[in-house]
């Protein structure tokens, strides 16, 4: 009954990459290196003693799974067809609802929504292109409890919602959010901190001019959009939670995170002609962000196709399996003790944080 507790003698770091550089015989240890992205290294043998620490992340990010989203464009097909796919969407449990809006073009809400218990799900809508008059124009006609995303992508932007919001921001902050949208390209960490920069630089402004830190970070949403390498999508990942919530307990004076830490994934299709292919890699990549403690998910489905869509209902299907089925939402982070996920996420936090001005 003793023998579970058998465990293997402890082999050092020079001792495995030998037997590695024999069993690879000719092309040796740099024959299995790679890059993440040009001059990122990728090296497959990290052992136990690269890692500095151990990376865990707030047991707050795992004590529910990922909300499920859907993103409607509303400027492409009629109010019918929009209410339509509204309706298919919820009969699949969605549970948030993002609505891409054009100012310029009718927007006809009553009929988007019809028959759409709206107080039941988090209902939002989003430009793409503000000003302080569609801004206002929009928060007159969108139902009371909708959020209006905000989508920031120069500093130039900051006076004019500033001039959009100006009185009403605190009776109405909890109906915007700032939305900061990071990708997984090339030079990553170079791009985050720019973007984090912003954030940065957006909330200096807005406390320069009388609002609460708080208030601001919290109606904060970051955006990622992973590419198809599975295991970058999980340091990403978690790099962009350990940046924000220590942003969080920089700007705050907390102790612990945000009430509310808001990282969403979104996931597009890559092949139009093969739907089976975008179904895999959403999968996938809605696994990596089910086991890093994201907040909403948002799986985009195949463009051109009428309802019902069988790829639409296995699209959101996914978010199910993964909550009735993994049972990996117990409050803990998966992940933590990987050596090569907590080396990378070390070194890529590190950088991104040595180029912020806090």
């Amino acid at each position: 009954m003793s023998d579970w507790k058998y465990t293997f003698d402890t082999v050092t770091k020079d001792a495995w990459l030998k037997q590695i550089e024999s069993d690879l015989r000719q092309g040796g240890n740099n024959s299995i290196e790679s890059e993440w992205w040009p001059g990122e290294k990728l090296i497959p043998t990290l052992h136990a003693e690269d890692r500095q620490l151990s990376i865990r992340l707030p047991d707050s990010l795992f004590q529910q799974p990922p909300r499920i989203m859907e993103w409607i464009d509303t400027s492409a097909d009629d109010p019918k067809t929009i209410n339509l796919k509204i309706l298919d969407a919820l009969n699949y449990g969605v549970q948030s609802l993002v609505l891409q809006i054009d100012p310029e073009k009718k927007m006809p809400f009553r009929l988007w929504l019809d028959s759409v218990f709206d107080n039941m799900i988090e209902l939002s809508v989003s430009l793409d292109v503000a000003s302080p008059e569609i801004i206002n124009i929009v928060r007159e006609i969108v139902p009371d409890n909708t959020l209006i995303r905000l989508k920031r992508k120069s500093n130039q932007l900051s006076s004019v919602y500033l001039e959009a919001l100006q009185g009403t921001l605190e009776e109405n902050a909890k109906s915007f959010r700032f939305v900061y949208e990071f990708p997984s390209g090339e030079n990553w960490t170079a791009e985050a901190s720019g973007i984090f920069q912003l954030v940065l630089n957006d909330l200096m402004y807005w406390t320069s001019q009388g609002f609460n830190q708080i208030d601001f970070l919290e109606n904060c949403i970051i955006l990622f959009v992973p590419d198809t390498q599975f295991a970058r999508q999980l340091i990403q990942t978690r790099v962009l939670h350990i940046v924000w919530n220590n942003l969080w307990k920089q700007y705050t004076n907390a102790h612990g995170i945000s009430s509310s830490p808001y990282l969403e994934i979104h996931l597009y299709p890559t092949d139009s002609a093969d739907p089976n292919h975008s179904l895999i890699r959403s999968s996938v990549a809605a696994l990596a962000a089910s086991l890093t403690g994201v907040h909403s998910l948002c799986i985009y489905h195949i463009p051109g196709r009428t309802l019902p869509n069988y790829y639409s209902r296995i699209d959101r299907n996914i978010h199910h399996l993964l909550n009735m089925e993994s049972e990996m939402y117990k409050g803990t982070d998966p992940l933590a003790g990987s050596y090569t996920l907590d080396c990378y996420t070390q070194r890529w936090t590190e950088d991104i944080w040595s180029k912020l001005l806090v």
